[in-house]
Order: structure tokens, then C-alpha cells, then sequence
């Protein structure tokens, strides 16, 4: 099935959880936006569905003698870069509408790494015993989009030539690292 995803162009994600494994492809933030691509989609996998990954609402709860500031601070950090990327599935959405800009790519990704630099930092100056985040699981997450971020900056640095299903594909793993996070 990759080989035929690959032949086609299509950005997607191999997502194993549970010894199962699930494709997706196409994926962006906004359903509306999937669905306009699940007939295409369907012309060479007719068994493909929408499927839709809504993530917890972040609340801190807590007295004002206990607050736990590096919650708050992880989550502010995850916080936006969930928007961001919510920002980046708009993008990669206008490129292929051929209404997008590939500097903004470039621009988005810039801020991407500062993001996940003030992660590290909070991480790396913190000790997160008591607090809701597995450190293990943050660095993995940080390392992962790190790396992402380079093979994106390598692929539009000709953009003309870019694959953009090949930084699509990244988006996604990088928006599902979030998830694993997350959940």
C-alpha cells in the first residue's frame, strides 16, 4: 500500500499504536479540508474514511498554595505549537489550492524551533517529578520534530523541485508526535 501511496504522491503517515498499524494521508487541522480530498482519496483506496483526532482541553487545575508552574509553562510551550502547526496545515492546504507562498514555509518552521527550544529549555531547567508530562516522552517529541525540521528545511530549499507530499508527510508525523504527547 506505501508503494502505491508513494506512486501517487501522496503525503502520509504510518502510525503503529497496540500492534495495529493505520495509514493516513492528507491529513490537515481542519476536517473540511480532509474531506475535500477523501474522493480522490477513494478513487484508489474506495475503504478510505475521515477520521478525526480531537485533543483534551489543557485546564491547570490547582489551590493557591500548590500551583504547579512547569505544567502551566509545558503546556503554554505545547499550546503554541499546536496553533502553530494548525497555521503550517493551513499553508500546506493553500500550497496545494496554488494559493500558498513557500517562504511562509520557511517562516513557520523558524518559529517552530524556537517553540520547541523553549520546551527544551523548561525541560532541560526543570525537574518534572509531580507533573502531568513524562520527560522521556517530551525530549522523544522535541528530538522527532527537530529532525523533521531539517529534512523540511532540505526539501524546500529548492522549492521548485520540493516534493511537497514529502513535507506534508512530515507535517503529519510532527503533528502526531504532539498527539502522543498529549494523550
Amino acid at each position: 500500500m506505501i508503494k502505491q501511496i508513494d506512486a501517487r504522491e501522496l503525503p502520509y503517515l504510518v502510525y503503529k499504536k497496540n500492534n495495529s498499524y493505520k495509514i493516513y494521508t492528507k491529513g490537515f487541522t481542519k476536517r473540511e479540508q480532509v474531506e475535500e480530498y477523501l474522493g480522490e482519496i477513494r478513487n484508489y483506496f474506495p475503504d478510505a474514511f475521515v477520521f478525526t483526532k480531537n485533543l483534551p482541553s489543557f485546564e491547570i487545575k490547582s489551590t493557591k498554595t500548590d500551583v504547579n508552574i512547569v505544567d502551566g509553562e509545558i503546556i503554554n510551550h505545547i499550546t503554541d505549537l499546536l496553533v502553530l502547526m494548525d497555521t503550517q496545515s493551513a499553508a500546506l492546504y493553500n500550497y496545494y489550492k496554488k494559493e500558498g507562498n513557500s517562504e511562509l514555509h520557511v517562516e513557520l518552521l523558524t518559529k517552530q524551533q524556537m517553540i520547541l527550544d523553549n520546551l527544551s529549555d523548561t525541560i532541560v531547567s526543570t525537574s518534572l517529578q509531580n507533573t502531568i508530562f513524562d520527560k522521556n516522552e517530551l525530549e522523544s517529541m522535541i528530538q522527532h520534530q527537530e529532525n523533521n525540521i531539517k529534512h523540511f528545511e532540505n526539501l524546500l530549499s529548492n522549492i521548485e523541485n520540493a516534493n511537497m507530499y514529502k513535507v506534508h508527510s512530515l507535517f503529519l508525523d510532527s503533528l502526531f508526535r504532539v498527539f502522543d504527547v498529549v494523550n
